[in-house]
């Protein structure tokens, strides 16, 4: 008696709660993107209040700073699907490149969103030091005070940007302890503050400090735009995927995609006492 060969793998479950969710996601349709792309927010909240019955007040309007351009440059995250040609006629080589990519690419936009993993250098990062670096609040914050402190440095310089908090899952666990779940509330897969701005928690996230300094940190930007582009699988022919002399098979899944906020608007950050 023979047994037929079955593909009964576990599906990949990743995790619900991730940067992907939390950001706004933008997919891209022309290709010209991949080569760079740049344009001019609008400003991060700059107004005047003035009488406008009194004759002898002189208006001076203060002009609004939006003419710094945000520049991104994308990059690929790959992700593989490897085996041996026995069982090949089973195998969703293809398909399984795919998934893997789909359950691993918010961890990887999140590493490089926060700590510039890949040394790429390719755009700025949270815990960067260049363009866009985060100015430092305090640090040893309470747990406790962690949502005031950023929502109110932040609001007071960029009244006119919805707030996206970035903490890692141990923040987040041991913010939602010490409140007794009070301090975020949890709509679908996406925590919001009582402010509600965007709480973004990721696996990718490790809560590093500007430059790489160790302890627990928390970062407030305006909210992260993700753009993606199409998925490609490559190669396209299960005779060109063969390494012959290996016995195996590989196909790979890659997509373009690029992360960055408008950090004209000043960024913030502190480190939390969790001891």
């Amino acid at each position: 008696m023979t047994t037929a060969a079955v593909d009964a793998r576990p599906q990949l479950t990743p995790p619900n709660v991730s940067l992907i969710n939390a950001a706004i996601v933008v997919t891209e349709v022309d290709e010209r993107w991949e080569m760079g792309f740049q344009y001019v927010p609008e400003a991060c909240g700059t107004a005047d209040v003035y009488n406008p019955c009194n004759p002898n007040d002189a208006v001076v309007h203060t002009t609004a700073n939006a003419s710094t351009a945000i520049t991104g440059t994308p990059y690929a995250i790959s992700a593989s699907d490897t085996c041996s040609t026995w069982g090949f006629q089973v195998r969703e080589y293809e398909e399984r490149a795919i998934r893997m990519l789909k359950a691993i690419e918010s961890f990887k936009i999140a590493r490089e969103l926060w700590e510039n993993q890949s040394g790429l250098g390719l755009n700025p990062w949270l815990a960067g030091t260049g363009t866009g670096a985060a100015s430092t609040i305090t640090t040893n914050a309470k747990p406790k005070d962690v949502l005031g402190l950023l929502e109110s440095s932040f609001y007071a310089s960029s009244p006119a940007q919805r707030a996206m908090i970035h903490m890692s899952p141990r923040l987040l666990e041991r913010l939602q302890h010490d409140s007794g779940g009070a301090a975020l509330r949890r709509e679908g897969n996406n925590f919001y503050t009582w402010m509600d701005s965007i709480v973004a928690v990721d696996a990718g996230y490790r809560g590093v400090g500007p430059g790489g300094q160790g302890g627990e940190w928390a970062y407030v930007t305006p909210v992260v735009v993700i753009r993606e582009g199409p998925i490609r699988v490559t190669p396209d022919t299960i005779s060109e995927a063969t390494i012959i002399r290996q016995n195996e098979v590989s196909y790979f899944a890659d997509r373009i995609v690029q992360a960055t906020w408008d950090y004209n608007c000043q960024s913030y950050t502190l480190s939390v006492d969790l001891t």
